[in-house]
């Protein structure tokens, strides 16, 4: 403690570094005493900057004017816990005087604080909160935005501007991304990736070969494009985390093809693993049913390992089939026919998967009227493994299939 200081000085220094390591409630004494020795000295001591962090803690509203009168000041020491502590009392008092410190900061206020008028602004949320955060990035030069929009405040910004989560921010954000120095934070990637801006398509391809590459996956499965299938497919491939796997299959879903199952497919990829081909047969039940797409599920219909077959049987029963009359009958009267089979496998998953997908062939047969009437009356098989069957599982896929067969046919 400072020799010559007034004793009330000394007496509120003492509860000011008392309280500051607590994290119990402010009493109402304890927050007159805090908020007179922010009256006291606004502007420049160690009391005033312990003070406030301590009311900040306890969101006292009792200090919102001292705080409102201190932004207004030149200099205050504790600026940044005033901004702070309005923010979190949703003082919106505070919006203007936040505002015109954010306009001086490239001229005349500490870099240090920059952070914390920031996150207040952020959390405002309103369109003049947003203007100001805007004016921020796109009324500085690139050069000056290089120099104090770098690292940690960057991503701050960045974080303050998604959370409003209009579509003006989004193009701000775009902006400054393309000036930035430093690696964001980690949440600030992840509030990037569920804004489902195609524009950042690069970004996120990017972050799969660092340690955000969960978000990248979350923003691709939003935005993905053919762009994005190599990379992709490398983390299908290649990535021990089987959740990582199942989300890129998810993203690649979004390309219009099914990039994955033909990679597995071409001559050289012999090697891919029971996880790899499993995750390619599973992903061709997201697109509707052609010629390559319906080939590629009968090939892991005859894959050696249960799951595969099991996938490959699910997908033939999630596939749109809206495009079915374009296509060759032939190739369908041969998937039926692997299906049927499949309803013996040894694995109960794939006899269930494989009765509800011919429930659903069955019901699709108005494709081609005439044709189909060749086709061999699956209920009398669905129905007989409803009723044999040792799986239950089984029987009540079949019986479903047979319901739903029965209903389309108007019986």
């Amino acid at each position: 403690m400072t020799p010559g200081r007034d004793p009330a000085d000394r007496s509120i220094d003492a509860a000011a570094d008392a309280f500051a390591w607590t994290w119990d409630g402010v009493s109402a004494a304890s927050t007159a005493e805090l908020v007179a020795a922010l009256e006291r000295d606004p502007t420049a001591s160690r009391l005033a900057n312990q003070a406030a962090a301590r009311l900040v803690r306890a969101r006292e509203a009792a200090a919102a004017d001292v705080a409102l009168r201190a932004l207004a000041s030149p200099r205050p020491i504790w600026a940044h816990h005033a901004a702070t502590l309005l923010s979190l009392l949703g003082d919106e008092r505070a919006v203007p005087l936040l505002a015109a410190w954010l306009d001086e900061f490239s001229r005349t206020r500490p870099e240090w604080q920059l952070g914390s008028v920031v996150i207040a602004l952020g959390r405002f949320r309103t369109p003049e909160a947003q203007t100001a955060l805007i004016r921020a990035v796109q009324g500085w030069p690139a050069e000056s935005r290089k120099a104090w929009w770098a690292g940690n405040e960057s991503s701050l910004l960045a974080e303050s501007l998604l959370r409003m989560g209009t579509p003006e921010v989004l193009s701000t954000v775009y902006e400054l991304s393309r000036t930035m120095t430093d690696p964001w934070h980690s949440r600030t990637y992840h509030l990037l990736a569920r804004c489902g801006d195609a524009r950042f398509e690069g970004f996120f391809i990017e972050m799969l070969a660092g340690p955000d590459y969960w978000a990248g996956l979350v923003g691709l499965q939003r935005v993905a494009t053919p762009r994005a299938v190599p990379a992709l497919t490398r983390i299908v491939l290649e990535s021990p985390d089987r959740k990582a796997r199942y989300a890129a299959t998810r993203a690649l879903t979004r390309t219009g093809r099914s990039a994955l199952a033909a990679h597995i497919e071409r001559p050289g990829s012999a090697e891919a693993g029971v996880a790899q081909r499993a995750a390619a047969a599973w992903s061709l039940g997201a697109y509707p049913l052609d010629v390559p797409g319906i080939r590629s599920i009968r090939r892991f219909l005859g894959d050696a390992d249960a799951g595969v077959r099991a996938r490959a049987a699910d997908a033939f029963g999630r596939a749109p089939s809206d495009a079915l009359h374009l296509y060759p009958y032939s190739e369908f009267v041969d998937a039926h026919a692997d299906l049927l089979r499949a309803l013996d496998d040894p694995w109960h998953r794939v006899r269930a998967r494989a009765a509800t997908a011919l429930g659903r062939i069955a019901c699709a047969g108005h494709a081609w009227p005439e044709e189909a009437e060749a086709l061999p009356d699956v209920s009398l098989h669905l129905g007989a493994v409803a009723a044999t069957d040792p799986v239950a599982c089984v029987r009540d896929a079949a019986a479903a299939a047979v319901r739903a067969i029965d209903r389309h046919q108007g019986r």
